[in-house]
């Protein structure tokens, strides 16, 4: 992990699965979705090497 990348939000993230806000946040409460972080109680992040590996793993799978 790069620690001067910065990391994505969950909306950044959506339009780079190609899916809604919503459905990131869906994914997230389900836990089907790329590993993210929490700060606090509301702030979401996810790092870009995560949403690829997950991107991966899911094209694997089909």
């Amino acid at each position: 992990m790069n620690p001067k990348e910065p990391l994505l939000t969950p909306k950044q993230v959506a339009k780079i699965i190609g899916i809604s806000e919503y459905s990131i946040a869906r994914y997230r409460k389900l836990g089907i979705g790329p590993k993210y972080l929490r700060f606090g109680e509301k702030l979401i992040r996810y790092r870009k090497e995560d949403v690829e590996e997950w991107l991966n793993r899911f094209n694997d799978e089909l």
